[in-house]
């Protein structure tokens, strides 16, 4: 019975993919010739940038081959939200909210499959749900991942970048200027890109509120938006840079020491769990052991 239930739902997503290849087929044959420009200019800009990720290097072709049928169906709150959580993951030039919901689409239907093939509890009705379900949300926990890796390279980099602005704009260079240095004798990552797209704003005609507000937007982060906010009052205001990136440079600092210091306070507790599960037994066997041992096969 419960072979006839696999063979079954094998036969229906064979079923589902077939009427999804065709249906892609026809959609390729017979475009709508507006819609299909614009999806071959974003396809283009996709393909003309670098894939970092080994995920997206691997996965980019299947996802890029049904990315346009994604395109028909609006969301547009969804939409907004995704678009700007790839913002945020820095992912704008790798992927577009096309391609993330192709993603979804994609898990949705091989993760099931997968869990079927590896274990035999996933081939009941309620294990290939509870797969499907956990398909369907995998791309947001990914995209969640990677937003906050990117935020935790960024807060890493962030005091010694401001560090060599405040410098370098001590030394007599203006704002761009300073930027300039810090992009080019930065420590490399997510925010050397930032401050080079916030270079770019800037020689592009955007005012500085305006390109930090965005760089802001950009990386979502407590410590970016209070560092951008003190710029963008010292600008209106009229006051003079450098003291303010000083200041800006040692609340850093001590924040920086205050997360060290928080995060080895809590490895005590952290650790307390590993210990207890793989290191106090070794101790009990070793203490304890030999006196069993003695016990059981000493003299009588």
């Amino acid at each position: 019975m419960q072979g006839e239930m696999v063979w079954t739902l094998w036969k229906l997503v064979i079923f589902a993919l077939t009427v999804g290849a065709a249906y892609m087929l026809v959609s390729e044959l017979y475009p709508d010739v507006e819609a299909r420009l614009i999806r071959d200019r974003l396809v283009e800009a996709i393909d003309r940038k670098k894939i970092k990720s080994p995920v997206l290097k691997l996965l980019y072709p299947i996802w890029n081959s049904y990315a346009g049928v994604m395109r028909r169906y609006k969301l547009v709150e969804y939409r907004q939200n995704i678009q700007k959580q790839i913002l945020q993951a820095g992912m704008t030039e790798q992927m577009t909210v096309d391609h993330f919901l192709a993603a979804k689409v994609f898990f949705t239907v091989v993760v099931p499959i997968i869990l079927a093939v590896a274990i035999d509890s996933f081939r009941k009705p309620l294990g290939i749900i509870l797969a499907a379900v956990l398909g369907f949300f995998f791309a947001d926990l990914w995209l969640k991942s990677m937003i906050k890796d990117r935020q935790s390279k960024i807060l890493r980099t962030l005091p010694l970048s401001v560090d060599l602005l405040t410098l370098t704009v001590e030394a007599g260079l203006d704002f761009a200027g300073g930027i300039q240095r810090v992009v080019e004798k930065g420590p490399p990552g997510p925010l050397q890109e930032e401050l080079k797209t916030l270079l770019q704003d800037i020689r592009l005609g955007t005012t500085r509120a305006n390109a930090l507000r965005a760089m802001e937007e950009r990386c979502a982060m407590i410590e970016v938006t209070s560092f951008t906010s003190v710029l963008i009052q010292a600008d209106q205001l009229g006051a003079s840079i450098g003291p303010v990136l000083r200041m800006q440079a040692e609340r850093m600092r001590s924040e920086r020491f205050s997360r060290a210091e928080k995060m080895g306070a809590e490895a005590a507790s952290k650790i307390i769990f590993p210990m207890i599960i793989f290191i106090m037994p070794a101790v009990f066997i070793i203490l304890i052991g030999p006196l069993i041992l003695k016990m059981i096969y000493g003299p009588k």
